[in-house]
């Protein structure tokens, strides 16, 4: 990937994904966390959440196979970019890592002021409810097996 990707897709757009999910689950699975900066932090995969409903996510998937042609691609490039924004939130006490789960800290010290972020980060929070929503009746494995990851 070129220097661009992980310009626009870095640590502090990641941390604040990370932690609008946190804020709506409580808690997600390490290897769950993987799968998800992928796919919501596509402008493409966002807009479609955000402005069309579907009953299953191989629906989501059946209608926009270009978007997930090249996932594990992008899971892999993304594994540091997903690592270091948990490491950033875990060091100002936003989560805290048990066992092989990342979980919400309530009353964080950041408070994400939604009237002074970008409409990229706007549109990724309105995002987040559909994508967990669609994905939430599926086991971590068999998304791994849905979006075809190969480690």
């Amino acid at each position: 990937m070129s220097n661009s990707f992980y310009v626009y897709n870095n640590e502090a757009i990641a941390a604040l994904v990370v932690k609008k999910y946190l804020q709506h689950c409580k808690s997600i699975e390490v290897s769950r966390l993987f799968i998800i900066l992928p796919i919501l932090l596509s402008d493409k995969s966002v807009e479609a959440l955000r402005d069309e409903n579907f009953e299953k996510f191989e629906s989501f998937i059946q209608k926009y196979p270009s978007l997930f042609s090249s996932f594990n691609d992008k899971y892999l490039e993304l594994m540091p970019i997903v690592i270091n924004s948990v490491t950033i939130l875990k060091e100002m006490n936003e989560v805290f890592c048990e066992k092989h789960t990342i979980n919400h800290v309530e009353g964080g010290l950041v408070n994400i002021n939604e009237d002074s972020i970008g409409n990229r980060i706007i549109n990724i929070f309105l995002a987040i409810p559909k994508f967990i929503e669609l994905t939430s009746n599926y086991e971590t494995s068999s998304l791994y097996k849905i979006l075809k990851i190969r480690l």
